[in-house]
């Protein structure tokens, strides 16, 4: 195996999807993608908060579309991954940041009901 160093990092020209991309980390990490040169598909639960982080990217210059998408929907995910695959030809790098926040007590009778919500 190469050392890590000797390869590249760059992101440049690369089609990157960021999911719970429209607010926190998932944002950020949209903008700093875009800064780096990437494609940024943009996706959320709201359209609307997706379409105002893509039109942050593109004041910027950047490059970026913007997908509604629930993860946690099977037929999302395809639909989401047949499109990048027709408009792109690729996905390159896949950035999971979506999740909800369900609190309880890990000792709790419905944790493991919690746990697995999402699914």
């Amino acid at each position: 195996m190469s050392r890590l160093t000797s390869l590249s990092r760059s992101i440049e020209r690369k089609v990157a999807l960021i999911t719970g991309a429209a607010s926190g980390m998932g944002r950020a990490t949209a903008h700093l993608f875009s800064d780096e040169g990437a494609t940024v598909i943009v996706s959320d639960l709201e359209q609307n908060a997706v379409d105002k982080v893509v039109d942050e990217i593109k004041a910027n210059n950047g490059d970026a579309i913007g997908m509604k998408l629930d993860v946690s929907s099977d037929e999302d995910r395809k639909r989401v991954a047949k499109s990048i695959v027709q408009e792109f030809g690729c996905l390159d790098i896949l950035i999971n940041n979506a999740g909800i926040a369900l609190e309880t007590d890990i000792d709790s009778q419905n944790y493991s009901d919690i746990w697995t919500k999402s699914i």
